[in-house]
């Protein structure tokens, strides 16, 4: 069973499609997290293809007394002052659209900082660079490298909201982390993150690569009793009943031809 997150990278080369297909075609099926990924899978080899839900995964070592302890201290804060702190979370890769974040950034409310936690592919030089051009060297805090599981629940819990300005994607389990940690998050309308975000809810949307709406949307994010707001309709991750999905999914597709269709 091939469990595909991406069918194919993000930023693609002439080899991936062939060596793709040719993986796929030597498994019984494959299960993927989204019905758009389950159509790319099928066009590159003839094999079931089954869709579930992408179980959570990144919170198993950090929702523990010191995640959830950091989970209630960051709703609690939804009914005093705002930090005036965004996050930025995760891998930072071109299509994660930070350089559009930054921009938005400098035209958004002038008080509200940033950090930006993850692994930079490709050196952060061209993001500081970016950074100094924006005159946001006192506003921009990066902590390039691995992120320790212990040192999550301090990055969300100093912040005021995660925010994914995605110039594409399929799935992230980025969204139910913040919601982990009662944080809103601000997202663009860019593969499940779209469905993940409740516009106006517990969080807002915003198109992708488009500096001036995300800047649009930060100011809304600060007007008087919108964090507060958007914190209190938060709701947690159903994580176990996820994994019990995905899980029965997983053992169907492995069932082989005459299992259910497609879920």
């Amino acid at each position: 069973l091939a469990l595909c997150h991406n069918v194919l990278p993000h930023e693609r080369r002439k080899a991936d499609e062939p060596l793709t297909a040719a993986v796929l075609r030597r498994c019984s099926a494959v299960l993927v997290h989204t019905p758009a990924q389950a159509e790319l899978a099928r066009t590159l080899a003839d094999v079931p293809v089954r869709v579930a839900e992408m179980a959570p995964h990144l919170w198993t070592r950090v929702a523990g007394p010191a995640g959830r302890a950091a989970g209630e201290k960051a709703a609690g804060e939804g009914d005093g002052e705002p930090a005036r702190r965004l996050l930025f979370f995760g891998l930072v890769r071109p299509y994660k659209g930070l350089d559009v974040l930054l921009r938005a950034l400098a035209a958004g409310p002038p008080d509200v900082r940033l950090t930006v936690a993850g692994e930079f592919w490709g050196g952060t030089e061209s993001t500081r660079a970016l950074i100094d051009s924006l005159g946001l060297a006192d506003r921009v805090e990066l902590r390039p490298g691995y992120v320790d599981a212990a040192d999550v629940p301090a990055l969300f819990a100093a912040a005021d909201a995660l925010v994914l300005p995605y110039r594409a994607g399929t799935a992230s389990q980025n969204v139910d982390l913040a919601h982990l940690y009662g944080l809103p998050v601000v997202a663009t309308r860019v593969g499940t993150l779209q469905t993940a975000v409740n516009d106006g809810v517990d969080g807002l949307l915003v198109p992708p690569d488009d500096p001036a709406a995300l800047a649009e949307a930060l100011h809304r994010l600060y007007e008087p009793g919108m964090l507060a707001s958007l914190r209190a309709k938060v709701v947690p991750p159903d994580a176990e009943g996820t994994w019990e999905r995905y899980l029965d999914t997983a053992l169907d597709a492995l069932a082989g031809p005459a299992s259910s269709p497609d879920h």
